[in-house]
Order: C-alpha cells, then structure tokens, then sequence
C-alpha cells in the first residue's frame, strides 16, 4: 500500500485520484443534505422507494449510531485528523484501486466534518429501516473502508508496496 521508492509523477497521480474522489464524494453529500434542510423539518419522514428507503431527517451531535451525543468538538477533531492522515497516505500508495478507496474515505470524513463545523452536529437522512439512519459521507466512508480491506486482503504484496 505505501512503498518508500514511490516516483513522484506516480505519487502524485495516486494522490489526485483520491483528491477527486474525495471532492465529489463531499460535494454530492453537501448537496443532498442542504436538499433534506430545505425540504425536511428535523425529525419528519418521507417514504421514497416501496418500503425499502425512506428520507427522514436527523440531526445527530453524536458519532456512528448516535453514540457519544454532544461530543461534537471530539468527533471534529477525530475526523480532522482523519482527513489528513488520508490525504497524507493518499500520496504514498501506488494502485489506483487503494486510491479511490482513500478518495471515498477521505470525500465521507470531509463531508461530516464540514457539518460538524458549520452545523455542529451532522445530518443523517437516509432510512432503510434495518439500520440506523445515514447519509451519503457515512455510506462513502463505509464503502471506502470495506474497499481499502478487500484491496490489502486480496493483494496483499502489492498493497504493501512489494
């Protein structure tokens, strides 16, 4: 995954992969979240699709599942950090398939600390109703971590840069 004898022309590819990524993932959230605060008071429900998906919209100060309610500077500095160790491993992997899955980490830990910032608290909206309600910045970062550990567990070697 990271290799010390990197070329920087393929680092920096690697890096703006995830870059990209990271920023259409954090646009994509940003605006369907802005949508669900124009058009959803906190707490109201609107089915979408059958009985499968429904919109409802919460407002959550705390982490995953809404645990740890109110530890909201915690949670901004968490993923602050977040954010810049995967910018900073952006820029050391070699595959792209490693890159894209820091970018879908890197775009879903963006997207809540901006809510975390400006909103203090991060607005979840999404509701299939067999798990707790989400939006897409946790979808991409969950996507992001099951990717990044199918890419090391399949090829290992190469993950770790051999």
């Amino acid at each position: 995954m990271f290799g010390p004898s990197l070329t920087a022309p393929l680092a920096t590819a690697q890096r703006v992969r995830t870059l990209l990524t990271a920023g259409l993932v954090a646009t994509a959230d940003q605006a369907t979240k802005a949508l669900v605060i124009a058009r959803l008071a906190p707490g109201q429900v609107t089915h979408l699709i059958g009985p499968y998906l429904w919109l409802v919209r919460v407002d959550n100060t705390g982490a995953a599942f809404s645990l740890m309610r109110g530890a909201d500077p915690i949670l901004a500095g968490v993923a602050a950090v977040l954010c810049a160790a995967i910018a900073w491993a952006s820029g050391r992997t070699r595959r792209p398939a490693l890159a894209y899955a820091l970018g879908l980490m890197l775009g879903g830990a963006a997207g809540n600390l901006v809510d975390r910032l400006v909103r203090h608290g991060v607005v979840d909206f999404l509701d299939v109703r067999i798990w707790p309600v989400f939006n897409l910045a946790d979808a991409a970062l969950t996507i992001g971590a099951v990717w990044l550990v199918v890419c090391v567990v399949w090829a290992p070697d190469e993950a770790r840069g051999g």
